[in-house]
């Protein structure tokens, strides 16, 4: 969200198993599923990836 409280970015899978954690470390969330995939998105910059 930004300072206004809108929406910058979201993640939207149609089939996937569930995400049980998600992690800030240096600008990049790091998010885990149950089957031990894990999605790295730079937050500031969510197009590139981590």
């Amino acid at each position: 969200m930004d300072e206004k409280g809108g929406l910058i970015w979201v993640m939207y899978f149609e089939e996937s198993n569930p995400f049980v954690g998600v992690s800030l470390i240096e600008g990049e969330a790091i998010f885990r599923s149950t089957s031990g995939v894990t999605v790295v998105i730079d937050i500031g910059n969510p197009g590139e990836g981590g």
